[in-house]
Parts: C-alpha cells; structure tokens; sequence
C-alpha cells in the first residue's frame, strides 16, 4: 500500500510539477517572433531561427509562454502556437540559449536586414523607407489596447462576444520570413511616396482597429501596420508582411467605426487569404532571397553586383500585383470573411454591404480612370448582391455595434 501511495504521489507531482511536466515543440517558421505578452502588440523580445526547441511552461489562447533560461535572466517570453511543432526537427536542431543570445535574433539586426533590402531593391529614398518603419513605433501600447477593447462611449461594446469557425477556412496560416517583410517594405515604402496622412490621432486608431480584428484570424500574431495615404480617392493595398494602406478619400465615405472595420477586416483577410502575392511568386522570390540576406547580414553597404536585376524585376511584380485590379472572386471571399469578422466581434455586419455599396457607387461615377488603384473594374453589385444574400441567410450577422461616435471623434 505504501508503495502504491508513494506511486500516486509521483504521479500527481509529474502532472503539477512544472518542472516535470514540461513540454517541448519545436520552431517551424523561419522568422519566429518572441514577444513579451501574449499579442503581436507586445514588446519583440527577440526572433528565432527554425528548429529552435521551445520548453512550454502555459498556454493562453494562441500563445505559449516560455523561459529561455538563466542566459536571459528569467525573462517571461511568449511565441504564437502558429511558430511551434511537436515533432522534431530531423534537418537542424539548434540550441535555445545559443540562439538567445545570437546577435542574430536581435530584433534590431532583423530590422535593419529588412530596412538595408527595402533601401536596396524598393528604388525609394532612404528617408521614404524610415517614415514607413518609424510611423509605427510606439504607437499604442498593451494597456491601450485593452482600454481600447472596452472603451463605448456611449456606444454599444464590440468586446468579443462569439467565435466563427467559418473564419479560418477562408484564410491560410501566416508565412514568416525576413525576406517578405523585406518585399513588403519595399513594396510599401514605394506606395508611402505618394504621400501619407501624418494625423497621429487618426493613425493610432486604424492601427488599434486592425490589432482587434486580427485576433479573429490566423494573421492574431502578425502586426499588422496600417497607413493612410492622402488623397480623396478610395483605394486599398494589401501587402505582404501585414502592411495595408487605405486611401483618406476611403476612410471619408464611413460614416462609422463598423464601416471602418469593414473595410480594415476587408484587407486583413486579402492578406490572410494570399491574394497579395501569388504563391508561385513567392516560392521564386524566397529562393533568391536566402542568398540575399545572407550576404545583407555580412555587409549591409556593399555594392550590388549585375545579378540582381532579377530581384529588381521580382520587386516590380510584386507591386504590379499589389495595385493591379483585383480578382472579384478574391473581393467575395474578403468580403464573406469581413461579415464574419465584424460579426464575431459585435459590430453590425451590415457595414460591409454599406462601404460596399458606397464605394461602387464613386467608383462608378468617377469623372477620369485611377491608375494604381485595385478597385477598378470590379462588379461591385455583384459584391453587393452576394453579401446581402448571405445576410439573409444569417441574421444573426446582423443588429451589432455601429460605434459612430468614436470614429467622428478619432477621424476629426
């Protein structure tokens, strides 16, 4: 009896013991971001290679929490469920601390591999690429995040009040690399050229926007950076590494936060959908830059040789895609994604049919054709007549929060 006693005991502790039960998963991504919370709005810590084992101590939601060991002085990290693996890796397998204490997984040494190629490759001044990079610095933190969560005002609560399972089959899991946020980067200092709203006030709130939406999608871990260009045309890009732009003549036709949200919920899900860059593209671009961010790491200053004229071209289709008309059964699925979006948040999905409607609408009786802008030649009563049929078919979609004294207040 005794025996058994002593044997009932170990195994509790091995349950409850966090030494002891700990479990281990494995890096899989090339870029895995550490933070120091669980949301892609915390502090980066640091970012690992793949193959990289990772000791579980809990979980929250889509985050696992971490210590990296006595190396990093006890500090509390967390990485998305989206980075890890159970199985090991049978290529490489590296070592946690080795790669913790890496000037390589300085976030400061990813940034400037990425801002050194969107310099290099993105034909745009150096000064255009750090206004992209530097708009998002510190723009809100944590606790604003979660103020921004509950804050009404008056208005109706869009805390989550339901989940959409619908969501995750209309969208792909995010791809993490150095070298798409570099292309991105690229891609959106080029379109940052054409001049971009400066309103802090007005910045801050799409950006918090998207940051609530994403939670919805397989993108909850990828910052998404969001930039107003000026001008009164309606526009929208999305692009890789989470960039999207939206034009200030778009964000006027709202007449509320849910229409807002509509739109922002629109782009994530282009973005999580991979209609910004064809697969095809990216299999080609990844290969090619694996060589060149080896060589950025190196020399961040050194002379391009008569190779890279590919990537040059790689670039340059890249952004055609990005500004090119879109593909209407891409505008439906970002739209069927966007109702659920603003659904499972508390909004009223009626939004998307209403941007919709009103975007067409200018669209339709604009006095001369928009270059660079996807919304041209797209069958936007099509759109409309999609959606509204799939309102129909979920009323429960329907009745949320419009939130309009919030938005007339933060886009004053």
């Amino acid at each position: 009896m005794r025996r058994i006693a002593w044997l009932l005991v170990i195994a509790i502790l091995s349950v409850w013991t966090p030494g002891l039960s700990q479990s281990v998963e494995y890096t899989k991504r090339s870029k895995n971001e550490v933070r120091e919370g669980p949301g892609s709005y915390f502090q980066l810590l640091k970012v690992l290679p793949k193959g990289v084992p990772v000791p579980i101590l809990k979980r929250d939601g889509g985050w696992i929490n971490f210590k990296p060991g006595n190396s990093a002085g006890g500090t509390s990290a967390w990485l998305s469920k989206n980075c890890l693996v159970e199985s090991k890796p049978t290529d490489l397998l590296r070592n946690l601390k080795l790669e913790w204490q890496s000037s390589k997984a300085s976030p400061s040494a990813v940034a400037a591999a990425i801002r050194g190629f969107a310099m290099r490759y993105g034909k745009v001044p150096s000064a255009v690429v750090d206004t992209v990079l530097g708009m998002q610095e510190g723009l809100f933190t944590p606790e604003e995040f979660a103020q921004f969560e509950l804050t009404t005002k008056g208005d109706r609560p869009t805390a989550q009040q339901k989940s959409s399972s619908g969501i995750a089959d209309l969208m792909k899991e995010p791809e993490s690399s150095t070298s798409l946020d570099g292309l991105g980067t690229g891609i959106a200092a080029r379109l940052a050229s054409q001049g971009l709203v400066t309103n802090r006030q007005l910045v801050k709130y799409v950006n918090l926007l998207a940051a609530k939406l994403a939670i919805m999608t397989p993108y909850f871990d990828t910052p998404i950076k969001v930039y107003v260009l000026k001008g009164e045309e309606p526009r929208a890009y999305a692009i890789p590494g989470g960039y999207i732009f939206l034009g200030e003549g778009l964000i006027r036709l709202c007449s509320d936060e849910a229409e807002l949200a509509a739109i922002i919920a629109h782009e994530i899900a282009h973005l999580a959908g991979g209609h910004a860059v064809k697969e095809e593209f990216q299999r080609r671009f990844r290969v090619r830059m694996d060589e060149v961010f080896a060589e950025l790491e190196e020399e961040l200053d050194q002379k391009p040789d008569s190779s890279e004229t590919d990537l040059e071209e790689m670039i340059q289709e890249a952004y055609d895609d990005v500004v090119k008309p879109r593909l209407q059964v891409y505008e439906e699925q970002a739209d069927k994604a966007a109702v659920m979006m603003l659904s499972s948040l508390g909004y009223d999905a009626q939004a998307v049919p209403g941007i919709v409607e009103k975007t067409g609408r200018v669209i339709k009786n604009r006095v001369k054709d928009w270059t660079e802008n996807p919304f041209m030649h797209l069958d936007f009563e099509k759109r409309d007549a999609a959606l509204l049929k799939l309102l129909q078919a979920n009323p429960g979609y329907a009745g949320g929060a419009r939130n309009g004294g919030r938005f007339r207040r933060m886009t004053e």
